[in-house]
């Protein structure tokens, strides 16, 4: 199935005019004046063709410098992983921790799967970086579209809403590690290295000792077909030592702590429960947490 790749207009601006900015600092002005050709007499159109217009001459110079084919490269490359999807929309984001794909709506008449990536512009200026990138994204994808994946978007509505940012953190970590162990062995590069994983892993996991760290690091990293399954279980595994470790977080508010407090009253643990329930007082928690729950109780004795 050939893959219809939509580009979101604010994207092609944004990249076509840094492309340009990079390429007169270089002493080439050649896609400035080239643009200007076109553009200058776009601005006598009357207002509702004008951005049609421009879009239109964006997404040719877009293609023109190669970044379309990068794109479609990129797919190429995972066509089998990726023979269910139908259109993937490239959208512009302004902040590297919003980059990422994920599934979409089907658009319209469309009858396959649909996926969106997020991107900030800047990457088009690096296109070794945008490969390393797209091959990344796309590997989630295709995992998202596997059935022996078992992707289950509803799994975390189990989890109480105090530890689900955590564990949020921590399943993007582990399935980061997978996608660029299996990117690595397949001979592409991947857009990490172990070691950038296992510092990543160690942020989500400082209680872990280095024994034990490697051996997850290890674990991931060759995992050649990862489930949701078995990644949502690394995420919320919370080991006995783990709450209780300087700058480990907190398992109510999912701040790093290092001021850990033990609960022995009773009402508190009552107060704690009613938001989260499976929560236990072997876990500890932070001071902070504390002293809302303590007030908490106080109010509702």
């Amino acid at each position: 199935m050939l893959i219809r790749l939509r580009l979101e207009p604010r994207l092609l601006e944004e990249v076509v005019h840094l492309e340009i900015r990079r390429r007169q600092e270089g002493g080439d002005a050649s896609l400035f004046d080239e643009y200007h050709r076109e553009a200058d007499s776009l601005y006598k159109l009357a207002p509702e063709h004008r951005d049609g217009e421009f879009a239109a001459l964006h997404r040719r110079l877009f293609r023109k410098v190669g970044f379309e084919g990068r794109i479609t490269e990129a797919l190429s490359a995972q066509r089998g992983e990726l023979a269910e999807l139908e259109s993937l929309t490239c959208l512009r984001t302004l902040r590297p921790e919003d980059e990422g794909a994920d599934l979409a709506a089907p658009v319209a008449p469309a009858t396959g799967r649909a996926a969106v990536v997020r991107i900030r512009a800047a990457r088009f200026l690096a296109l070794d970086d945008l490969g390393r990138f797209l091959d990344h994204e796309l590997v989630h994808v295709g995992d998202l579209l596997s059935a022996a994946f078992g992707h289950d978007p509803g799994s975390l509505t189990a989890i109480s809403p105090h530890r689900r940012r955590l564990v949020q953190e921590r399943y993007r970590a582990a399935w980061g590690t997978c996608v660029d162990g299996r990117l690595s062995r397949h001979g592409r590069r991947s857009l990490a290295g172990r070691g950038e994983h296992r510092e990543a892993l160690h942020r989500c996991f400082p209680a872990l000792s280095d024994l034990e760290l490697d051996g997850l690091l290890d674990r991931l990293w060759n995992d050649e077909r990862p489930t949701h399954a078995r990644l949502l279980a690394v995420a919320v595994g919370r080991g006995p030592r783990e709450p209780h470790q300087p700058g480990a977080p907190c398992p109510l508010c999912g701040f790093p702590t290092h001021d850990w407090t033990d609960v022995t009253d009773d009402a508190l643990i009552r107060a704690i429960h009613l938001d989260v329930p499976d929560w236990e007082p072997d876990h500890g928690l932070c001071d902070r947490c504390f002293e809302m729950y303590e007030l908490r109780s106080l109010t509702q004795a």
